[in-house]
């Protein structure tokens, strides 16, 4: 990510897909699946949550009410659309 505002607009759309999927009442993983054309991608964040070993719940974790100090986990997918290799060059 070479642009200087690539990481911040990276962060940026994918706290607002956090809140999407909150306001739906759906598991941020499954909402980012459902929407998530790019099969590569798809893969990739299905590979990352059974390492994790990631439950599915709806966002954001009732657990949390009452806390001063908000807690839990996330996950992000950004393509970088100046890759030198094209999607599925990696194992």
């Amino acid at each position: 990510m070479r642009a200087p505002g690539k990481p911040g607009n990276s962060y940026a759309i994918e706290c607002f897909i956090d809140e999407l999927a909150a306001a739906a009442g759906r598991d941020p993983l499954e909402f980012r699946l459902a929407h998530l054309k790019d099969q590569f991608g798809a893969s990739l964040l299905k590979r990352v949550a059974e390492r994790m070993d990631w439950k599915s719940r709806p966002a954001p974790n009732r657990a949390n009410t009452g806390d001063r100090m908000m807690k839990g986990r996330g996950l992000a997918y950004v393509w970088y659309k100046h890759m030198d290799k094209p999607h599925g060059a990696w194992p």
